[in-house]
């Protein structure tokens, strides 16, 4: 069986009728949701930098060509 790959990255430079929504949440941000989330405060984490996230929106064809 052959298989042909129709994925391109997810950008939301693809040009689609519906493109990708990427949001980015810096460290510093992670470090402000760590004091919702877990109680903590920004200067509780190394440089008051925690995780950085994507959040990403998109259909279920996003992503493909052809």
């Amino acid at each position: 069986m052959k298989l042909i790959d129709l994925s391109v990255p997810i950008s939301p430079r693809i040009r689609e009728p519906l493109p990708a929504k990427i949001e980015y949440a810096s460290h510093e941000d992670g470090a402000r949701q760590a004091s919702a989330v877990l109680g903590l405060q920004p200067n509780n984490f190394p440089e008051s930098k925690a995780w950085a996230t994507e959040t990403v929106t998109l259909n279920t064809h996003a992503g493909t060509r052809y």
